[in-house]
């Protein structure tokens, strides 16, 4: 390779560098790939498409529906809530004050996008990656009256049915909706995930300890707020990364080729985002977190991320087909919040508490590898095709359940 070219790929990777990270409770890790080097091949590149898909998310013991994360909607919580503020909604009725007025709210997360990722080997014991997802998420929140609230304000008689309650209670909802800023429930954003920028040092060997090959390497990087934020004006919005935190991280995995073509891996992270002031919505009560009444400034300083990783990779089953699987935990720790206003005293509690949240996933997959194939060649492509699921095997709790298909090509060299 020549020196025009290797600096060509350093300026790339200085240009649009993006990694995995794993503080985002919504998505999955974008780019994470499960994959390996050679001590001849120690540079990789990958283009791939993924989908995700979730309808449900896990509170702190039960499968929950996915709006619901931040709290069931409750009219009347609202309500109360807004009051504290100075916020009069007046298609609310007074006689409806002590009543409770739930309603079943159903969600849905969608994302499409594409992963590039490139990462170049200078020796043995240096390497930069370089990688980017571009993706379109949409959500959407669908309110249905529970029967709770029809009971409570006589919408339902027996056999009677009141349209005009009914209809004043939804005109109540949407109008508190416009009050707070927000929309009807349904959002969509396209864009970069966040920015990861590292180094990875360390070292391969071969026939150590028995093993056919051994490779440890250390990661060390920032984490740059490149990926799209929450939206204050939709209740259904999700970040696509840290919502404007910058961090840094540092991770070390473990590779060992056992036999011929068969590794075993594990890899262990560590993350912090730093603290930032910005525009928040913040409970003033009970109502959910996402329609938090009072709107201002105030200062997060995110909580660790912790993650670990074992996976097992057969690269050559047969004629260059070969498969791969493994298990991700993580666990994200308490945000500290803090306000400086002194006119209202917002519930800053219920953020910190809910905060913090546990996940757990496996993917599996297989692979297609041309220079393992009937006929051998030096270099080529590799495809792969694998499937991300959520499990509660740890006690996965305040997240999504989100689903991931991947399909793309790696080309090591």
């Amino acid at each position: 390779m020549t020196k025009q070219i290797r600096l060509l790929l350093i300026l790339i990777s200085c240009w649009i560098t993006v990694y995995p990270y794993f503080d985002n409770r919504f998505l999955f890790p974008l780019n994470e790939r499960i994959t390996w080097r050679t001590k001849d091949k120690l540079s990789r590149f990958n283009v791939g498409a993924f989908f995700m898909t979730g309808d449900e998310a896990r509170d702190e013991h039960y499968d929950i529906r996915l709006p619901d994360l931040g709290g069931q909607y409750d009219l009347a919580k609202i309500n109360a809530a807004m009051n504290l503020v100075g916020i009069t909604n007046p298609y609310y009725l007074t006689e409806w004050e002590t009543l409770e007025l739930p309603y079943v709210c159903n969600g849905k997360i969608r994302a499409t996008g594409m992963d590039l990722a490139f990462e170049y080997g200078f020796n043995k014991h240096f390497s930069i990656g370089v990688a980017t997802s571009i993706m379109h998420v949409n959500t959407r929140y669908d309110y249905r009256i529970s029967d709770t609230a029809k009971t409570n304000l006589g919408i339902c008689n027996g056999t009677t049915f009141y349209p005009g309650r009914e209809w004043a209670l939804e005109q109540a909802r949407l109008n508190s909706n416009v009050l707070l800023g927000l929309n009807s429930g349904q959002w969509s954003a396209t864009g970069l995930s966040d920015t990861e920028l590292y180094v990875r040092v360390g070292t391969i060997k071969e026939y150590l300890w028995k093993f056919r090959q051994f490779d440890i390497s250390l990661w060390l990087g920032a984490l740059l707020p490149t990926g799209e934020k929450m939206s204050l004006s939709a209740q259904s919005a999700v970040p696509f990364g840290g919502n404007g935190h910058y961090g840094m991280f540092a991770r070390g995995e473990l590779a060992l080729e056992l036999t011929d073509d068969v590794f075993f891996g594990f890899w262990l992270y560590l993350s912090k985002r730093f603290s930032k002031i910005a525009c928040h919505r913040m409970p003033m009560a009970s109502e959910p977190l996402q329609y938090g009444v009072l709107v201002d400034q105030a200062k997060v300083d995110p909580g660790f991320s912790v993650a670990f990783s074992p996976y097992l990779i057969w690269d050559d089953i047969q004629d260059g087909f070969g498969a791969y699987g493994g298990y991700t935990y993580v666990q994200h720790t308490r945000d500290h919040w803090f306000y400086s206003g002194t006119t209202y005293c917002p519930k800053l509690n219920r953020l910190c508490d809910a905060s913090k949240w546990i996940n757990g996933y496996f993917t599996i997959g297989i692979d297609y590898d041309f220079t393992k194939g009937v006929t051998i060649r030096e270099y080529g492509p590799r495809f792969y095709f694998d499937f991300t699921l959520p499990t509660t095997m740890f006690d996965s709790k305040c997240v999504f359940k989100t689903y991931r298909i991947s399909l793309g090509m790696e080309f090591h060299f």
